[in-house]
């Protein structure tokens, strides 16, 4: 499934789908990334293209993850029992007929930076798997050399999602 919702706005999940289906996709990918992934799992949910609602939340409690993942949270979050792990940086981006732009690596570059900077204590970059294809190859892989040349000038240190969950969960 690409995705629901109208010619106006990605989603998998959201205002488009009824708690229930919500739920119901949810423990289905819990289950087949337990069976697959072990104890390597890390029940934390990202919604693709990052659109949720309440129902998104009360959905990923429900399912008895333990965390969601977006750019944005909500005050559905507030007494969910789940963390919030914010991402500030987001790869992908739509034009208005809702298909991938190309990635652009100075936009990256720029953003990432700008994310460094912010308040926060972590930056989190996201994208859609799915849609970085052909050239955009090359331009995740400078991207990702722009990442490890920060790292080892020290201005950022690459943590596992499962190390900062944990870290979220204890603050």
């Amino acid at each position: 499934v690409d995705h629901y919702g109208n010619r106006f706005m990605r989603q998998e999940f959201g205002p488009a789908r009824t708690l229930a289906e919500q739920l119901a996709d949810m423990r289905a990918g819990r289950d087949l990334m337990r069976k697959n992934f072990g104890r390597l799992f890390v029940p934390v949910f990202v919604p693709p293209f990052h659109t949720y609602n309440s129902d998104t939340v009360k959905a990923a409690a429900a399912a008895g993850l333990s965390g969601l993942s977006a750019s944005k949270p909500s005050p559905a979050l507030r007494g969910s029992g789940l963390a919030f792990l914010r991402t500030r940086v987001d790869v992908n981006e739509y034009g208005l007929d809702l298909r991938p732009r190309p990635l652009g690596l100075e936009r990256l570059k720029a953003k990432t930076v700008e994310a460094l900077k912010a308040p926060g204590g972590y930056v989190g970059v996201y994208f859609h798997h799915a849609h970085i294809l052909g050239k955009d190859f090359e331009v995740f892989r400078a991207y990702s050399a722009f990442l490890k040349a920060l790292a080892g000038r020290g201005l950022l240190e690459p943590v596992l999602f499962s190390a900062l969950l944990k870290k979220v969960s204890n603050t």
